[in-house]
């Protein structure tokens, strides 16, 4: 069985487009969308009509939750203004189809590999889609996000970091994001031109997990961004980079 993990696209059509034209091209028997869509990213439409069309498994993330059921807040720096203005730019552009299509968007999901084994997908950790796990996490923190879930591979987003953990008896997996990877040069969290996935090839009991890079044209992903109308748009055009 050959599962894509796709993650956090963050209404980044651009580099969504280029990592489903390279999966066309390969046998994949499942699609899992582990959360985080729109929010944040120019294209959100174009997003949502690529991850329903297919047809495959989708999970609720926290920006997710927050279009479908925005909270009253008042901005208190810029940096909370800007986030503000583009969520509310983003609701605006969905249609009724289209937020009917992300409340179909699961808390978890379960797929069976097999009659012993199990992957629970998830955007934050199995009882939270704001839960954030990383190499650096505790042990012990890890015990409390994943208490009272059974699965022998655990797979989520939310960081932007790609991730491969092992974990008491577990392997937590974590794609990266599609839409906007992290880097952290100097402290500052920037994006790279590129897309981040992972396939997971199950067989005979046994996993292996393909960790991608699809490389992206910065001046393609900037231009969509110029073209959208989204506001902020020069700042969110500075938060990438070249990779």
């Amino acid at each position: 069985m050959n599962i894509a993990l796709i993650s956090d696209t963050h209404g980044n059509f651009v580099a969504l487009n280029a990592v489903l034209e390279q999966l066309r091209h390969e046998p994949i028997d499942q699609m899992v969308f582990l959360g985080d869509a729109v929010a944040l990213g120019p294209q959100p439409r174009e997003v949502l009509s690529a991850l329903r069309d297919l047809n495959g498994r989708c999970v609720l993330g926290n920006t997710d939750d927050w279009l479908l059921d925005p909270q009253p807040e008042t901005a208190t720096d810029e940096a909370t203004l800007r986030l503000l203005d583009l969520f509310a730019w983003c609701r605006e552009q969905l249609a009724a189809a289209d937020i009917e299509f992300m409340r179909t968007f699961a808390a978890t999901q379960t797929i069976e590999l097999d009659e012993r084994a199990a992957l629970l997908c998830f955007h934050g950790s199995p009882h939270s889609c704001r839960d954030v796990i990383l190499a650096t996490t505790p042990e012990a923190d890890l015990d409390q996000m994943l208490a009272g879930a059974t699965a022998r591979l655990f797979v989520g987003g939310h960081t932007h970091v790609q991730l491969l953990r092992a974990h008491r008896e577990v392997t937590i997996i974590n794609p990266g994001s599609i839409g906007a990877p992290a880097l952290l040069p100097a402290g500052r969290r920037v994006h790279p031109a590129r897309a981040e996935y992972a396939v997971l090839h199950w067989q005979d009991g046994e996993c292996r997990v393909e960790f991608r890079r699809v490389p992206l044209r910065l001046d393609r992903i900037l231009q969509a961004a110029r073209d959208s109308g989204m506001p902020h748009v020069e700042w969110w055009c500075s938060e990438w980079i070249e990779e």
